[in-house]
């Protein structure tokens, strides 16, 4: 499994993150062409070798014309959906937006339609985060690990008057990290590379790996007695279970034998709704033998107060049991292939440098009832076209 490993060593950014790959040898062309699918406007990148204390490290800047614009989700993932770009780079980086939209729709107490990005909704952070898995793309990057995050203090300008280092949004992203606090009074890690490496990766130390490469990028700012600098290594993992115990989930339980199996069903579909990764129930015999059934949630920390909301206005429960633990997750991804029974989603997974093509159930079912065919007739005739 080829791996990435990111090191703040003082600052990240979103141009300090396509610098690393460009110093891992990513061709500058290359990243021009795909990121000119996406941007509005026309643009050039300026790459420059730069030695910072004394290390040889890229310095990338996009330059275009400014805009007078400022954007919302709606208008970013326009920009997107009609680009050009892969489809997994379009959906990842939508993924990356609607994060940040959220957290800043909590935090400004608006809705997710009046979210405005302000700074983050300029073109180069558009530029940036497209980058970020145009680059992924390029290297055949399965698995992103990061470090510990530093922190800087003091305040800084914003289209939301002064605020403090680190910005709301970033601190908000960095839930559930470590992090550690540097005598540095200036902004050195962004909400757009925070957003990044916290969606598709995970926070570990320097893993067990054979190293193909190491790549180093510096910050536009320069740091007394420090280096703004950031260190990219790629490598090779064997894929074993610690590798692959790479996620961590809550496990919310709690039984039930007084509630009407229909709002059982409905509180299942919310949870769905809103983030569950999993609800499944157990049949179970609760005191006095009486029949009852176990309902297990698994969910992610940032959905755990909507869970526990859903949980005590959608069940009879009155208290639940909270766990974390560990998942082996092997890397996938969902794709449109064509089929003459026209296009159908699949889940791909790989594992030991084998890969498993599966056929999305929904998928096959909107075919089976629009040609009116069985869906075991439908799967096999499918799983006979994806083999060829």
């Amino acid at each position: 499994m080829k791996v990435l490993y990111i090191e703040p060593i003082v600052g990240i950014s979103g141009d300090m993150l396509l610098s690393g790959f460009l110093s891992l040898g990513m061709d500058r062309d290359y990243l021009h062409r795909e990121l000119r699918k996406i941007s509005p406007i026309d643009f050039k990148i300026k790459v420059e070798d730069v030695i910072t204390n004394g290390v040889k490290t890229k310095r990338t800047k996009f330059k275009f014309k400014k805009e007078d614009i400022v954007r919302g989700l709606k208008d970013i993932k326009k920009l997107v959906l009609e680009s050009k770009l892969d489809d997994l780079v379009k959906k990842n980086t939508i993924m990356v937006f609607e994060k940040l939209a959220e957290v800043e729709s909590r935090i400004h107490g608006v809705s997710l339609e009046d979210i405005h990005f302000h700074e983050l909704g300029a073109i180069d952070t558009l530029l940036d985060i497209a980058g970020f898995f145009i680059s992924l793309k390029y290297f055949q990057i399965d698995k992103v690990y990061y470090s510990k995050i530093p922190i800087g203090k003091g305040f800084i300008n914003s289209a939301h008057g002064k605020m403090p280092v680190p910005a709301y949004a970033t601190l908000e992203l960095l839930k559930g990290n470590k992090v550690f606090g540097i005598p540095v009074e200036k902004e050195n890690i962004t909400p757009t590379a925070i957003s990044l490496i916290t969606t598709v990766g995970t926070q570990s130390d320097f893993p067990d790996m054979e190293i193909e490469n190491v790549g180093y990028s510096s910050g536009h700012f320069i740091f007394k007695e420090f280096a703004n600098m950031l260190r990219m290594t790629i490598g090779r993992i064997d894929n074993d279970l610690n590798d692959l115990m790479n996620d961590e989930v809550y496990v919310c339980e709690f039984q039930i034998d007084d509630m009407n199996p229909e709002v059982i069903g409905y509180f299942y579909e919310r949870a769905f709704d809103i983030g569950a990764i999993d609800v499944y129930m157990t049949p179970i015999y609760m005191k006095k033998n009486r029949p009852g059934v176990l309902i297990t949630v698994l969910f992610r920390e940032g959905e755990f107060k909507k869970i526990v909301d859903l949980i005590f206005s959608e069940t009879s429960t009155i208290g639940f049991r909270i766990r974390k633990e560990k998942r082996v997750v092997i890397f996938r991804e969902v794709k449109l292939i064509d089929t003459k029974y026209g296009k159908i989603k699949v889940k791909e997974s790989f594992y030991n440098g084998k890969k498993h093509i599966k056929p999305e159930f929904e998928s096959l079912k909107n075919i089976a009832k629009k040609r009116k065919i069985p869906l075991r007739e439908i799967y096999e005739l499918v799983i006979k076209e994806i083999d060829k």
